[in-house]
């Protein structure tokens, strides 16, 4: 585990300022960075998501787009995601790592179509559905800088 990478505890996310989409994962320093951040999640108890801008490196914030995540115990490296398509709304609270001991009422959407690159730049087109589709969106929200107010 990286001894550089720290959580960002009990602030805002911070929202990502330079938008990569569309772009290939931009060489092998992003992609070391990517296995970092991925080792530190998979290191971290009862975590199954994180995305880069809720961490710090040394004393820079992480200003990448992608996250991982973690579904049916595999990991996953998501970079530059977006959502193509949502349907089946509902009401979720969720807890979260930056707020412990907190939990957030949110609109989520039980099935979504999503693209994004894989650690290899590979371009993937993917279905999701169920608690899988709710922490995909979730670690999205980090990225994109939302985030819902802690009612509990």
């Amino acid at each position: 585990m990286s001894k550089k990478l720290k959580l960002i505890l009990n602030k805002q996310t911070p929202k990502a300022t330079r938008e990569v989409d569309g772009r290939p994962v931009s060489g092998i320093k992003d992609k070391e960075l990517m296995l970092e951040v991925l080792d530190f999640a998979m290191s971290t108890p009862h975590a199954i998501g994180l995305a880069a801008n809720q961490l710090r490196y040394g004393l820079w914030r992480l200003n990448k787009r992608f996250f991982v995540y973690k579904f049916n115990g595999m990991w996953d490296v998501v970079a530059n995601p977006r959502v193509v398509a949502q349907r089946g709304a509902y009401e979720t609270t969720e807890a979260c790592l930056t707020w412990p001991g907190r939990t957030i009422d949110v609109v989520r959407y039980s099935k979504i179509v999503v693209q994004y690159q894989d650690i290899t730049g590979n371009i993937v087109d993917r279905n999701i559905g169920g608690r899988e589709a709710q922490i995909f969106q979730h670690e999205l929200d980090h990225l994109n800088g939302v985030e819902e107010k802690f009612i509990r």
